[in-house]
């Protein structure tokens, strides 16, 4: 088939495929004016390029012809209708024809339509008539060969498969068109491709894949074989041209669950303490299964015999090994009261297995439970125990009987006890209980009448408790006692008429430790010829009035108060209690000016004046002591400094060491000379008024004492000195000093740099000193 058409053919075939007015419209008058008005007589069919196999072959070619039946045509232009395709198509004015090519190679299935714009112009480069818009279609031909989607060459299969229906599909597409089938892809195994060797799959040509041989997930659990695909379709007819790929199929075989579980070491049998604690593992059965994966995990369940569910079975599958089934204690155990013995099957199968349920494939085994009996606390019987008695009863009293029950071991005695402090109940061997001592109801372990008995049941070993309930009835054996404040108050000495009968003093209460059928309502009173009134209010208070216009200041008066309860059925009981009223002088707001009293009118104000008073003149005794030594550790102190016969004076202000004058090679005496003047002075202070004044230097074998007195008077007389005894300016020694290191450690290393009998001849003052380093050896 030719990649194009001619032009020329069209023009045979209908005589109207030229550009504006056709052949026979060119005799009518006015034919050029009639060009102008720019009108065409028909559109172009599409134009046809076919693709070539290989853009390295190909050639320029022509696609079809255009021709304006206008006169004044010099050139044709082509431009596509999207700028993407400039360049693929041109045009060329040959004779009267505008000559289609296509130029570049082209894909159909890259695009598949062009369209381009053609125009006539003449010799000015105007239009000679309107544009014609072309279409171009690229042919397709068989150059495409089937792609494999990869995501398909890859399936899984159960074991058991049978065939009977596909259980995957291969895909692969063409990307040529369906013109004679380029696009039709026909899947086809080759044969003898399976690894490892066999016949177990086929391919169908729509790419379904059939199980068509043995499968074994255990030995063989994967299979590889080669597929083509052609397209085309299934053609056979000898020079038929197709494209062919080939690829890879990997089969995955699923194991099937085949085989049924096996339990190790069934059946089984073990033996259970009654007292073994609910929760706790009694025993592990085990099993394994020749499957593969979750097939080869083996769940446990008990189907018969457990009806009461006292055990209950919890399953650990596992694909790599043993799945193991852990029997529990589900509820308690009694071997009293219980079977001694549980038979249970055990079923042991593959939960997620496609064929869980089939019989074929599931294990059974037997397991028996023995109970054996254990010791256990006594079990008291017909629960709970109550019991009524009432108090401050003489007699011995029959409060109730308790039981307790030990079946161990064919039945074991039980011995009883009461567990409480008070000791008012015995229990007999039978659990008979009786009162042995009076009960007080208002006892601090009886609350609200009720009062707990602690039994005990041992059967010498095992011990377990019980509590029996005593309600205590209530006596009227308590009186009524004050309750809360009001019972000690001052007053004023003077009342008005209205406020002697309105006023209320105070108000008290009172309480009774009886249960409510023995107290309040309570009645209040006082004893005759009470210089006060009292009246009841409400239940468990009265008020307190003055029965007198004026009471005498400092005076207390001490008012016996009766309180009498109100029983239901008992004898009524009085109690008595104080209330004390203290009589005060009274500001003009009527508060007490005098109210810290004592009970014998002492003013309490006088008592706190006097003690604050004792501790003052402690605290200026303690200061005047203080004082006082302290001037005299000053003066004993000064003393100290100027006694002549106490050496340390000779020590204190010279800090002399060494031998003194023979000690001149550590000690330089001359340092206590003036300094040199071309050397700069030590001054502590800014001077005020006149330079310092100058010391003569100390001449040879001078007296010592003499020159230091003379350099101290110097001192105080210079006004520019510092505040301070100047000898204290000599106080600097060691290192960097002028006078060298003072330390009598370098001094005299011989022993007659050890005789300080010169010290003598330092006056009267080195007495001391001379007479304590002179001596004799023995010393």
């Amino acid at each position: 088939m030719r990649g194009f058409i001619l032009l020329s053919l069209w023009l045979t075939l209908t005589g109207t495929f030229v550009m504006g007015k056709s052949v026979k419209n060119k005799g009518r008058k006015n034919a050029l004016r009639e060009l102008s008005r720019r009108k065409r007589g028909w559109a172009y069919p599409d134009l046809f390029v076919t693709e070539v196999d290989d853009q390295y072959f190909f050639v320029k070619k022509e696609v079809g012809k255009v021709e304006s039946d206008s006169k004044k045509v010099q050139s044709y232009t082509l431009v596509p209708a999207v700028p993407e395709d400039e360049g693929i198509f041109s045009i060329k004015k040959e004779g009267n024809y505008g000559v289609i090519y296509v130029n570049k190679f082209v894909d159909r299935e890259v695009k598949e339509l062009y369209q381009v714009y053609i125009r006539a112009l003449d010799a000015s480069g105007t239009d000679c008539e309107e544009r014609v818009d072309v279409k171009i279609r690229i042919l397709d031909i068989n150059d495409n060969s089937p792609e494999f989607d990869e995501s398909t060459l890859v399936a899984s299969v159960q074991e058991d498969d049978k065939g009977t229906k596909p259980f995957h599909s291969i895909i692969a597409t063409d990307a040529d068109g369906p013109e004679n089938g380029y696009n039709l892809v026909y899947f086809s195994k080759i044969p003898g491709s399976e690894v490892p060797p066999g016949d177990r799959f086929t391919v169908m040509g729509n790419g379904k894949i059939i199980a068509t041989g043995d499968l074994d997930a255990e030995n063989t659990p994967q299979v590889t074989f080669q597929v083509e695909a052609r397209d085309r379709g299934n053609f056979t007819k000898p020079g038929f041209m197709f494209k062919s790929v080939s690829a890879h199929v990997t089969v995955k075989i699923m194991d099937a669950n085949d085989h049924a579980p096996v339990f190790i070491d069934a059946p089984y049998a073990i033996t259970v303490g009654e007292l073994t604690s609910v929760g706790s593992i009694v025993y592990t059965i085990e099993a394994t299964d020749d499957d593969k994966g979750m097939n080869s995990q083996v769940t446990f369940e008990i189907i018969s015999g457990n009806s009461q569910d006292r055990f209950r079975i919890e399953s650990i599958p596992n694909e790599s090994g043993k799945s193991l089934g852990k029997v529990y204690i589900n509820s308690p155990l009694d071997f009293e009261t219980q079977p001694h013995t549980y038979d249970f099957k055990i079923l042991g199968y593959n939960k997620d297995a496609t064929n869980a349920d089939d019989p074929r494939f599931q294990s059974k085994a037997d397991l028996r439970i023995t109970v054996d009996d254990e010791n256990e606390p006594p079990v008291f019987q017909n629960l709970p125990y109550a019991g009524t008695i009432t108090e401050g009863l003489t007699i011995t009293y029959n409060l109730g009987r308790v039981q307790a029950t030990d079946e161990d071991f064919g039945g074991q005695s039980v011995t009883y006890s009461i567990e409480n402090e008070e000791k008012w109940f015995s229990i007999d061997s039978s659990g008979n209980i009786k009162s042995v001592q009076t009960i007080d109801r208002e006892h601090e372990s009886v609350h609200d009448g009720i009062y707990i008995l602690q039994i005990k049941a041992t059967d010498g070993s095992e011990d377990s408790f019980a509590e029996f309930v005593v309600t205590v009835l209530d006596k009227n054996d308590n009186a009524p006692q004050p309750d809360g404040g009001g019972w000690d108050v001052s007053i004023c000495s003077t009342f008005e008429d209205d406020d002697k009968n309105a006023l209320v003093l105070t108000t008290i209460s009172a309480k009774d430790i009886d249960g409510p059928t023995n107290g309040a309502p309570f009645k209040f009173g006082f004893l005759p010829n009470s210089d006060f009134r009292i009246e009841s209010q409400g239940n468990t208070s009265a008020l307190v009035y003055p029965a007198k216009k004026n009471y005498e200041v400092g005076v207390t008066y001490e008012e016996v108060v009766r309180i009498e309860d109100s029983p239901l059925a008992e004898a009524v009981q009085t109690g008595t209690s104080t209330l004390t009223i203290r009589v005060c002088r009274c500001e003009a707001d009527g508060s007490c000016s005098e109210k810290i009293i004592s009970p014998g009118g002492f003013n309490y104000l006088i008592l706190v004046g006097v003690l604050v008073l004792i501790l003052v003149l402690i605290v200026v005794i303690l200061a005047a002591m203080q004082y006082q030594r302290k001037k005299s550790a000053e003066q004993e102190k000064k003393g100290l400094l100027y006694d002549e016969d106490d050496v340390r004076e000779n020590l204190q202000p010279y800090h002399d060491e060494g031998g003194g004058e023979e000690d001149n090679d550590i000690y330089d005496m001359g340092v206590l000379s003036s300094v040199d003047p071309s050397m700069p002075i030590r001054v502590e202070e800014k001077p005020h008024r006149a330079e310092p004044q100058s010391r003569p230097l100390l001449p040879p074998n001078s007296n010592i004492e003499e020159y230091i007195d003379n350099a101290k008077k110097q001192a105080d007389a210079d006004p520019t000195a510092p505040p301070f005894d100047s000898l204290l300016v000599f106080d600097y020694e060691g290192q960097g000093s002028d006078a060298g290191s003072l330390s009598s450690i370098n001094s005299g290393t011989t022993d007659g740099s050890q005789d300080y009998d010169y010290l003598n001849d330092w006056g009267p003052r080195f007495n001391k000193i001379a007479d304590q380093y002179a001596g004799d050896d023995s010393d």
